[in-house]
């Protein structure tokens, strides 16, 4: 909280990460290590989850995204949907102009 705290009052056009850094358990080696986005994404909604003592998963159900893959045959005109649950979006962003028309 305090780091989108600090992002929207501050004036400046940066703010320090040090805080948010602490809060996942990384030492100052750890925070120059390079984080894959979906690991960050993952310890970002458990650390969610614990400073909010969610035991039914409202935290992770706000992020939470469903799609359906269909695989048939249009001669025989049997379709069938399987439904995955998703938190993390993969968008193809090279080339668009914002992220509205990456999910378009």
């Amino acid at each position: 909280r305090m780091l989108f705290a600090a992002m929207h009052s501050s004036h400046h056009l940066a703010v320090s990460t040090e805080g948010l850094t602490r809060s996942f358990g990384w030492g100052s080696a750890a925070a120059f290590q390079q984080h894959d986005c979906s690991e960050l994404l993952h310890i970002l909604f458990e650390a969610l989850r614990k400073a909010s003592k969610d035991k039914f998963g409202a935290v992770q159900s706000l992020f939470q995204g469903a799609s359906v893959s269909y695989i048939g045959s249009e001669e025989r005109g049997v379709w069938r949907g399987r439904e995955e649950t998703f938190l993390g979006l993969q968008l193809q962003v090279e080339g668009m102009h914002s992220v509205e028309e990456a999910v378009k």
